[in-house]
């Protein structure tokens, strides 16, 4: 009897371990983040923009309202759509390679990856400028600091 309970005991365990480990997580999609009062919705794709170098992504603005992103790190790739006005902002996945997404589930990187695109646009809009070694390495561009 207690046999068989200690073995159920470290079965439960080791599950709850396993799942708690686990690398993939559901897709992380931003929605309505604030930027500042009174600022134009070309001033909050400047700023947009800038976050995503910050970070090595790769910016591209498709048409008024909507910046593409992607960032490739190592042999992974992750694209997203960045919604905008001058009330805010939304980062909605687009596509990836390598990060096992599949019915809304995706490896737990890329939602680390959008989520300090975020904080880097957050950052551009407060005027504060950040540093990450993550921009050195990822865009091999000098930084004056």
């Amino acid at each position: 009897m207690f046999k068989k309970a200690f073995f159920s005991v470290g079965l439960l365990l080791s599950v709850l371990l396993l799942t708690a480990c686990s690398t993939i997580k559901p897709v992380l999609n931003l929605t309505n983040q604030p930027v500042p009062a009174n600022m134009t919705s070309s001033q909050v794709a400047t700023h947009i923009m800038a976050g995503g170098k910050e970070r090595g992504w790769y910016m591209t603005r498709v048409k008024p309202g909507l910046i593409r992103g992607s960032i490739e790190v190592r042999q992974h790739y992750a694209s997203v759509d960045i919604n905008y006005s001058s009330k805010g902002y939304s980062i909605s996945y687009r596509s990836s390679r390598n990060l096992e997404y599949e019915n809304g589930q995706i490896h737990r990187n890329y939602n680390r990856w959008v989520m300090n695109l975020s904080e880097s646009i957050q950052a551009s809009l407060k005027g504060v400028q950040t540093t990450t070694a993550h921009k050195k390495r990822e865009v091999g561009v000098k930084v004056d600091y």
